[in-house]
């Protein structure tokens, strides 16, 4: 009988939803030399995607009164860059014909990515956002300096206790998430019977209100890239991080390795 292995990691990192102008005919230069050395650049590229589509379906949908109560509708991509770097849409789930055939003309208008800064021949991921997440936000930053202790707390799990002890509270967090995980873990029937293994990287925001949203998924099979997204949307609602008491949304990271033995 076939051994399921999992194996989770845990990432916080403080967001910032800042933008900046962006021409879609440059929109990807030099993504990959102004990658974060702790990031893909696979991911470098969909979070810049994701920026366009940011900036271009908000201003769509706030700038059309019939489009007016599409705001905080659903948006589900299957995306892929193929072997050539072009970005190809196998999948929209909208609610609006209208945003659809945009987002279409939208592909049709960005440039072809460097596929020499791709792993693979063929990348898949999975977006799933509201467009209502989309909007200009402060970008979080505090009066104090660098020297000075800035008093931080992130999300707490449901059945954690805070101890305000940084370490601590990271432990029952990954405690806490590796049990949902194993919990709530179903093998795809056709990956595991094609014998389909890979580690799906899933990137969200664990927003000031706790709720999980705006997600970003990569790095497998589209079957195993599914089965992430249901696990991570199946998470309980947070005790949200706080910066000197103020709530702040945070980015998290948590990859997922799929292996049968």
């Amino acid at each position: 009988m076939k051994k399921i292995i999992l194996f989770f990691l845990l990432a916080f990192s403080l967001i910032s939803f800042a933008q900046d102008e962006i021409k879609y005919k440059t929109a990807f230069d030099n993504v990959e030399q102004n990658c974060d050395s702790l990031n893909k650049v696979e991911f470098c590229y969909l979070i810049r995607f994701q920026s366009i589509i940011n900036r271009k379906f908000t201003d769509i949908v706030r700038n059309n009164y019939k489009l007016e109560k599409h705001i905080g509708d659903n948006i589900y991509l299957e995306i892929e860059i193929d072997s050539v770097g072009k970005f190809v849409i196998n999948k929209i789930e909208t609610k609006s014909s209208e945003i659809k055939k945009s987002l279409l003309a939208l592909m049709n208008d960005l440039p072809k990515i460097k596929s020499s800064v791709i792993d693979k021949n063929n990348f898949e991921a999975i977006l799933e956002f509201k467009l209502s997440e989309y909007k200009n936000e402060s970008k979080i930053t505090g009066s104090k300096s660098k020297e000075e202790n800035i008093n931080q707390q992130i999300p707490i799990f449901p059945g954690c206790e805070i101890t305000k002890n940084m370490e601590k509270d990271k432990d029952c967090f990954m405690k806490q998430m590796n049990y949902h995980i194993i919990k709530n873990f179903k093998y795809p029937k056709k990956a595991r019977v094609n014998n389909i293994t890979g580690r799906a990287l899933s990137h969200l925001i664990i927003n000031n209100e706790g709720n999980i949203e705006n997600f970003i998924i990569y790095g497998a099979d589209n079957l195993l890239l599914k089965e992430t997204l249901r696990l991570i949307k199946l998470l309980p609602k947070l005790k949200p991080a706080e910066i000197d008491g103020k709530k702040v949304s945070v980015a998290y990271a948590q990859p997922i390795l799929f292996k049968l033995d």
